[in-house]
C-alpha cells in the first residue's frame, strides 16, 4: 500500500487530531471527495468533502455498500480495542 500526504484535510472532527496522512484500501490513488476516512487516533468515520477536508460521515452505516460497512466496522473496533477504548 502506498501512504498520501494529504495537507488539507486538516484534522479529525471527532478527536480534534491531525488528519495528514492517507492509505488507500483498494488502490494507489489519493483520497478524493467523497472517500471514507477513519481516524486512527479515535476510530470516528469521516468522510474527504469538496477541498479534502474531512468531515463527520454519521449516516456512513446506511449509505455504504454491505461489505464496506462490514470492513469500516471491524476496523473501527480494532482501533477502539487498541486504544482501550474497548475491553
Amino acid at each position: 500500500m502506498i501512504s498520501h500526504f494529504v495537507p488539507r484535510a486538516g484534522f479529525c472532527p471527532n478527536c480534534g487530531k491531525l488528519a495528514d496522512g492517507a492509505t488507500p484500501a483498494g488502490g494507489e490513488s489519493s483520497p478524493v471527495p467523497g472517500d471514507v476516512s477513519i481516524c486512527f487516533y479515535c476510530g470516528a468515520v469521516n468522510q474527504y468533502g469538496p477541498k479534502l477536508t474531512l468531515e463527520p460521515f454519521e449516516n456512513w452505516a446506511e449509505v455504504c455498500q454491505p461489505e464496506l460497512v462490514r470492513r469500516i466496522a471491524l476496523l473501527v473496533e480494532s482501533i477502539l480495542i487498541k486504544r482501550g477504548m474497548l475491553p
